[in-house]
């Protein structure tokens, strides 16, 4: 097989001496890339679906997220405020429509329901 002009056997030739000199390195890229995500407002769902599509290993994930001591339901509420103001919702439509936001960026039902509640307790 060629990929664009190289062969296959060098693809991964190149990448195992990556792998070996430790410019490539799954245990190094997730970390960052949790971090990265999060400080864009993604949630721990989204953002593990993300690593795994890249490759990174389940365990790898995991071991990413609860490293990265991130407060996921402060990050939630913060991205609920962003997003549409410091107003809490006012009817079912408008709760429905902070809730598809909060789950598509990939934040769980816990923390969606934490930033949905933290709205009203600001009141």
């Amino acid at each position: 097989m060629i990929t664009r002009g190289f062969s296959s056997e060098l693809i991964e030739t190149v990448l195992d001496r990556l792998v070996e000199v430790q410019l490539q390195s799954d245990q190094r890229f997730a970390p960052l890339f949790v971090r990265s995500r999060a400080l864009k407002g993604y949630g721990p769902v989204r953002i593990a679906m993300e690593l795994r599509q890249k490759g990174v290993s389940e365990t790898l994930v995991r071991q990413a997220l609860q490293q990265s001591e991130l407060d996921w339901f402060e990050s939630a509420a913060r991205q609920c405020r962003k997003r549409f103001g410091d107003q809490p919702a006012t009817d079912r439509a408008e709760q429905a429509k902070r809730w598809r936001f909060l789950q598509y960026r990939g934040f769980d039902s816990e923390q969606t329901r934490y930033a949905l509640q933290s709205e009203v307790e600001t009141q």
